[in-house]
């Protein structure tokens, strides 16, 4: 995946290749593209918790599209159109801004306008132009190099905050990443780590072995989630949860967001 960026008022083309990983926090200008064909990626991005249209008297979050004069060599300034929305269902509430920017006087002109471009005092959140953000790095040889302080650490280490120390953290702060396990287990055994209840969604992604997923109490395997190889679930929000290592060696990735985190 070519993932084009704006970081710290520059261009920057992020390249995303097989087996890497990326956190790219909220706010920051990005334009996904796929050049290979038949390449598949695996985009983790949290839910707007309210619909637009069912408010109930909460306020709704916003996502913003914004074009730019000459996206090519852009450094953020050169904003041709741009229009902020609630966006709850991407094939409902996307196409019709995409298609009303097609339609826009400004598409053809190239000549942004009061209509297609809001000032810093009318647009709704603020654009983060500023922020450099580390480059992707594959999982795996990750994983390798810290697979004894992953085994140390029970309920995972951070992959994306391991070892942050100033002027070297990374700058998201909604999500947290862990992997969990590679235990040295002996045949038969297995190892149960007990997870507090979190307010939003937990994604788990069996990376390799084994595990089952007890929710909100249950003691009784039979009635647990079993997780194979490869294959992933969701913990619902404000639900306690074990999970039992079943296999030596198997690994666990775990996904949390805090939608407030970069607030």
């Amino acid at each position: 995946m070519e993932l084009p960026t704006i970081q710290n008022g520059q261009r920057k083309v992020v390249q995303i290749k097989e087996g890497e990983v990326f956190c790219l926090p909220s706010r920051i200008p990005h334009s996904p593209q796929r050049p290979e064909t038949g390449s598949l990626g695996l985009v983790i991005e949290r839910e707007r918790y309210v619909d637009p249209l069912i408010l109930n008297g909460h306020e709704p979050e916003l996502d913003g599209l914004r074009w730019f004069v000459n996206f090519e060599e852009t450094t953020g300034k050169d904003i041709l159109w741009e229009k902020f929305f609630h966006c709850y269902d991407l094939g409902r509430d996307l196409v019709p801004v995409v298609q009303e920017y097609h339609s826009s006087t400004e598409k053809t002109s190239r000549v942004p306008s009061s209509n297609s471009v809001l000032t810093k005092e009318t647009r709704p959140l603020i654009v983060d132009e500023t922020t450099t953000v580390p480059d992707p790095f594959n999982l795996m040889e990750w994983i390798g190099s810290h697979l004894d302080q992953i085994k140390d650490c029970e309920k995972g280490l951070d992959l994306f905050h391991h070892g942050d120390s100033e002027g070297s953290a990374h700058p998201d702060r909604e999500y947290k990443i862990r992997i969990s396990g590679g235990f040295d287990l002996a045949d038969g055994e297995d190892k149960i780590v007990k997870y507090e209840s979190w307010k939003g969604d937990t994604w788990l992604y069996q990376i390799n072995g084994s595990s089952c997923v007890l929710l909100g109490g249950e003691s009784d395997r039979t009635n647990g989630q079993q997780l194979l190889e490869r294959c992933s679930g969701v913990v619902p929000p404000n639900c306690p949860f074990e999970v039992v290592h079943e296999r030596r060696g198997g690994l666990l990735m775990m996904v949390q967001n805090d939608w407030c985190g970069n607030k």
